[in-house]
């Protein structure tokens, strides 16, 4: 009868650890939906400067710097994606396996 309160404990504490990371996900996914539009919008609106100009000499490696360290920083959001997603399919795992033994422990 013990076991049946340990399953209960842990279906309760995986299902509710689903939920806090589904929500985190979704959030995240927001915020890097966010930090592309946000790249995309501000290099469309930067006018394509020329090489021969004297300020695109200064302007234009600048720009290429910040455009590779927004690339590198949403390859790492995009990582963190993944990797909160195989936290939540695990977390359901743990639910679903620990939702079954009280299901077999009423049995």
């Amino acid at each position: 009868m013990e076991d049946i309160y340990k399953y209960e404990s842990n279906k309760n504490q995986y299902g509710q650890l689903h939920n806090q990371i589904k929500e985190a996900l979704e959030a995240h996914k927001g915020n890097l939906k966010e930090v592309k539009a946000l790249r995309d919008t501000y290099f469309s609106l930067v006018p394509n400067l020329g090489i021969s100009g004297i300020p695109s000499k200064f302007v234009e490696p600048k720009l290429k710097g910040l455009d590779d360290e927004l690339k590198k920083f949403i390859k790492q959001m995009e990582e963190k994606t993944v990797s909160l997603e195989s936290a939540r399919d695990q977390a359901y795992k743990q639910y679903e396996h620990y939702k079954k033994l009280c299901e077999d422990s009423i049995a």
